[in-house]
């Protein structure tokens, strides 16, 4: 990307910077597949674009790319085609903006409509977990983990336990997508000192010192990239821990009593990345499956969902998932 590019995204469309590198990824990967020396330009498209659409739409009829690269790598024609806003290209390139913002217009109708019908692509198909059998799969193996555990408390069946506890997570209650890698734990009365900012921008599991006040997961709304059904008043999304992932908690705590919910196999503070290959592990070791925390979103909510609930219902969930309802019913809904 160039930078006048880059200042017209900042200046003229009001974009974040976390979205310019994005464009920027996507910028990247469209010069190294078509061997682009310089920068992406008007004149570069100009010249081609037939190889460029060409080149992706068989791709992604043969799935070697996802629908949202396809549109990411259009959307890098249309930016620098048209950099201070949507639909403002120069007349000279004005029918090149309109036949890629046409293409894209189109798929995204056409997977949309797809998705409404809620069917299961071949990947979920193949590695689809029914919610069922996770809870038979915990209620089976989580005693097994825990005897051995207060049996001979070690790095090793710390580690056991703690899957039992991301199978919780992900299951027991409405699924968040890696928000636990950052989670921190705090008791309720350092937690009602802090400032306004901290809780915004703090993902947190906070305890009462009395274990029959319970404990509650607190989601600050200023960390995820969006926030369904949250008002300016908000500072977290609160979800009431279950009594059996307190318990798992608490008994995981007597080995390591730091201040990090999760910890990846060298026992250091989870990040996303070790975060993600634990919850494929556990779901691998389990039952042999890719499963991921987008996966484990569709189960819980295919799972909730496939009889009526009511409306009010429905928003608490989305917002403990970070999704609106139409995103559930169209993206996260399977059959």
């Amino acid at each position: 990307m160039n930078v006048s590019l880059r200042r017209s995204l900042k200046t003229h469309r009001k974009s974040k910077d976390s979205s310019i590198r994005c464009y920027e990824s996507n910028f990247l990967f469209m010069k190294k597949k078509f061997n682009v020396k310089s920068v992406i330009t008007e004149n570069w498209i100009s010249k081609n674009v037939d190889l460029v659409i060409d080149t992706y739409l068989n791709e992604l009829a043969n799935k070697k790319i996802t629908h949202a690269k396809f549109i990411a790598q259009l959307t890098c024609l249309l930016l620098t085609l048209s950099p201070k806003g949507r639909k403002q290209p120069k007349k000279k390139y004005e029918h090149l903006y309109n036949r890629v913002n046409d293409l894209v217009v189109k798929h995204n109708n056409d997977y949309a409509a797809k998705k409404s019908k809620q069917e299961k692509t071949e990947k979920e198909e193949n590695n689809w977990v029914n919610h069922d059998d996770i809870v038979a799969y915990i209620k089976k193996n989580e005693p097994i983990a825990i005897k051995a555990f207060k049996a001979n408390k070690n790095k090793t069946t710390f580690l056991n336990l703690q899957q039992m506890l991301i199978m919780r997570l992900y299951s027991d209650i409405p699924p968040r997508r890696l928000d636990y890698q950052n989670m921190t734990i705090m008791d309720y009365k350092s937690y009602n000192k802090m400032e306004q900012d901290e809780i915004r921008s703090s993902n947190l599991w906070v305890y009462h010192k009395q274990k029959s006040k319970g404990s509650f997961f607190s989601f600050g709304v200023s960390l995820p990239k969006t926030q369904a059904y949250i008002t300016d008043n908000d500072d977290a999304v609160i979800w009431n821990c279950p009594k059996k992932i307190q318990k798992l908690i608490y008994l995981l705590r007597t080995f390591k009593a730091e201040k990090s919910l999760l910890y990846n196999t060298k026992l250091k503070a989870i990040n996303k990345s070790s975060l993600s290959k634990l919850i494929t592990k556990a779901f691998k070791t389990a039952f042999n499956k890719n499963v991921g925390s987008s996966m484990l979103r569709k189960i819980y909510d295919s799972n909730k969902f496939k009889n009526d609930v009511p409306l009010e219902e429905r928003i608490k969930i989305a917002r403990m998932m970070n999704h609106s309802i139409m995103v559930s019913m169209t993206h996260y809904t399977k059959q």
